[in-house]
């Protein structure tokens, strides 16, 4: 039985790699052919005619229809419908509005690689005493899909790992200036994207007081440049906007939920779009629709109760001084999990994750049995994928999402103990 373990622990491994490669190729063949033809990405546009909304209406920013009207003036109206950040990141991309969309994009894409340049040097850093495994994998992890997916789509998340580095980094230090840089990483992260503002409920807990004014006081800053400049309806604007992108029934019927919810939605066939094969619209209503309403509570109830009993009793096994990281590295995956409308460019915040689980790979126990497990639970999504003839990129980047959520998972159950990070006599990590 043992070899025959071992045996297909190496066909998941070598599927997974190749899958991976595959997917991996795939994406940055797309992002060269997006960057040669005419047209930027839909995400993009939407950040680009926010921009020249604070210019032209400021008004239009969270009006909808006034805000695709100002896009059908701008030529791109099929491709943008609604904006749905704050306007910090309109005002950051207001210089690029200085050139053409396309030019514009190629651009903030440029902008992109050299930041991810700089977060891949400055991590080599922080881990140049770590095994070799780990150094190296930070560079592979730049060439996946998530990466290429965040360039292809002109997201946001290189700017939200930067911002989170710090409070997801094992590495940061334990003095004022770590608190301060971890408050002020996450209040910049949740001004983008309000769901990463629940961290600073671990920094609460350990009562890193620095850390939660810094974190508040960043956001609060943002909000408050932003109502003196746009005035104070802007806050009520932007907050009544969010609600129509968060709606469960919406985000599981069209196929652009990439968190667990809608990797259960891709596995039940619950998607208006792409049907599995031999399906039919009648056959859908009959058997899936019906059980729609359920979905969406069971979805949510079931992982987070499991999280909540995860985090209880995982913050238990492991000393005072090593349950920020442990609890940090859950929370980030949780979030990642449940978070609707989290698509496969989101994971690359889940990069930390993967450098934490190469760098104890030596003392994790188990492990291999719970890889084999969720390997096999996840082999179906990707093959029915395949039935399709059609990879859904944010089904695919579910699976790697559920990998990471699953690995995380055997890390605070089986990991013994934390390495210790050497320190120097003044307190700096060496």
């Amino acid at each position: 039985m043992r070899v025959l373990l071992r045996a297909g622990e190496k066909v998941l491994w070598i599927l997974l790699i190749l899958i991976l490669l595959a997917s991996s190729v795939a994406y940055w063949v797309s992002l060269w052919n997006r960057l040669r033809g005419t047209d930027p990405s839909s995400d993009f546009l939407c950040y680009y005619i926010a921009a020249r909304a604070l210019e032209l209406q400021p008004a239009a920013l969270y009006d909808q229809p006034r805000f695709h009207a100002l896009a059908e003036d701008l030529g791109v109206a099929p491709f943008c419908p609604y904006f749905r950040y704050p306007p910090a990141l309109a005002e950051l991309l207001r210089p690029l509005t200085l050139l053409p969309p396309m030019q514009a994009f190629r651009l903030w894409t440029m902008l992109q690689l050299a930041l991810l340049l700089f977060l891949i040097l400055l991590g080599s850093r922080w881990l140049r005493r770590e095994p070799l495994r780990v150094r190296w994998l930070l560079p592979l992890l730049a060439c996946t899909p998530p990466v290429a997916d965040t360039l292809l789509l002109g997201q946001v998340n290189i700017f939200l790992l930067l911002f989170l580095l710090p409070a997801m980094s094992v590495r940061t230090g334990q003095g004022p200036v770590g608190e301060l840089l971890r408050g002020i990483g996450i209040g910049l992260a949740a001004h983008l994207k309000p769901v990463w503002g629940l961290l600073l409920l671990w920094e609460v807990r350990h009562r890193r007081l620095r850390s939660v004014a810094a974190g508040l006081g960043a956001t609060v800053a943002l909000w408050g440049g932003a109502i003196a400049h746009l005035g104070p309806g802007v806050l009520r604007a932007y907050l009544a906007s969010l609600g129509p992108a968060h709606h469960l029934d919406n985000l599981l019927l069209t196929g652009l939920d990439g968190s667990l919810w809608g990797a259960a939605a891709s596995l039940f066939g619950l998607y208006q779009t792409g049907r599995p094969p031999g399906w039919s619209e009648a056959s859908e209503a009959q058997v899936f629709r019906p059980a729609l309403a359920s979905v969406p509570w069971l979805a949510l109830a079931l992982p987070v109760a499991a999280g909540l009993a995860l985090l209880w009793g995982s913050l238990g096994r492991v000393p005072e001084d090593e349950r920020w990281d442990r609890a940090s590295l859950l929370a980030v995956t949780w979030i990642m999990a449940e978070t609707p409308h989290s698509g496969g460019h989101a994971l690359v915040l889940l990069f930390p994750v993967f450098l934490f689980l190469a760098r104890e790979w030596p003392t994790l126990r188990g492990f291999q049995r719970q890889l084999l497990w969720a390997g096999c639970a996840l082999l179906p999504l990707p093959v029915w994928l395949l039935v399709r003839r059609a990879i859904h990129p944010l089904a695919l980047g579910a699976v790697f999402l559920v990998a990471g959520r699953l690995g995380l998972w055997v890390v605070l159950r089986t990991l013994p103990g934390q390495r210790a990070v050497p320190v120097d006599p003044a307190g700096q990590v060496v």
